[in-house]
């Protein structure tokens, strides 16, 4: 009861974010209704497996899963949802049209319940720290089997639900399945949850990278060089970069070193090229490859997926 009361209280404030983000992102302000459970344009599925993964990173670990289900069930209907519009684009890309790809629904009771009636998921697939009260709750009284897979959980992340365990706690137990990237990945759910945790290292290792995408990181390596040590800055957030600044520069005592810089979102290109241009720092994008030279300081990454 006071979980859904906070969930209500949030929703303006949800619906606020999105529209905020859609600013920068327009993408955000696009399907927007589907994270209220409600979707137009896709028939209802019957039985389907529901793989749920938040955004980029959580798509590409789960291909390899989704590739492996398709080639042994070449018929079987699979909801993938996401979170954000990135991992939105990925998730069709890789998969075409041979899943369903739509956004994951808020965590209210309405939204879920619809969500369930449209789809009918069999089983429920969660990748990484996905735990929300409301769906797991939903998903039980179905009888529908719950599994958190790549499940991490940091230090602070562990502090934080175990401050809330009187909501969180009751939820995690109910999840059937949970295996873990990490050693303590598992010592931290099963102190959460009571439960035997089993651990399977990290899905993204399991990816096959393409023969292009080899021939491009070994153009890359050539154009920068080969004995250039590079310090490699990756998934950075909005305003992170700025505490790479101290490493950057002192990297100049070093002749043949250089920095790669790989944001989670590469729209915010402008933004980091900014703050190097504020210190001094030549920079340049990977993206033009064919023109990359060792004189520059710093290389970022400004095309997702790459």
């Amino acid at each position: 009861m006071i979980y859904n009361l906070i969930v209500f209280l949030l929703v303006p404030f949800a619906v606020t974010k999105f529209i905020i983000r859609s600013i920068k992102e327009p993408d955000y302000a696009k399907n927007i209704l589907e994270r209220f459970g409600f979707y137009f344009k896709n028939e209802p599925k019957y039985d389907s497996i529901w793989i749920h993964a938040v955004s980029v990173g959580e798509t590409y670990a789960s291909e390899n899963l989704i590739k492996y289900l398709l080639k042994t069930k070449p018929d079987l209907p699979i909801t993938f949802t996401t979170s954000t519009p990135s991992g939105r684009k990925i998730a069709r890309k890789l998969f075409a049209n041979t899943i369903t790809v739509v956004y994951f629904p808020l965590d209210i009771s309405f939204a879920i319940d619809r969500f369930i009636d449209k789809f009918k998921p069999s089983k429920a697939i969660m990748m990484e720290t996905e735990i929300w009260p409301n769906l797991i709750l939903k998903l039980k009284k179905k009888k529908i089997p719950i599994y958190l897979i790549n499940a991490r959980l940091s230090k602070k992340s562990a502090r934080n639900y175990a401050s809330w365990y009187k909501l969180i706690g009751p939820s995690i137990k109910k999840i059937d399945l949970i295996i873990a990237q990490t050693r303590n990945d598992a010592k931290r759910l099963r102190f959460l949850s009571k439960k035997i945790i089993s651990v399977a290292g990290s899905m993204k290792f399991d990816r096959d990278i393409k023969n292009s995408d080899k021939a491009l990181g070994d153009k890359i390596r050539e154009k920068i060089g080969h004995s250039c040590t590079i310090f490699l800055a990756a998934s950075t957030g909005s305003g992170e970069e700025k505490y790479l600044i101290p490493t950057i520069l002192s990297l100049r005592e070093f002749k043949n070193s250089a920095t790669i810089i790989a944001p989670r979102h590469p729209k915010r290109l402008q933004e980091i090229v900014r703050l190097l241009e504020k210190h001094s720092i030549s920079c340049q994008t990977l993206s033009s490859v064919d023109n990359l030279t060792k004189k520059y300081e710093v290389f970022i990454e400004d095309e997702l997926g790459k």
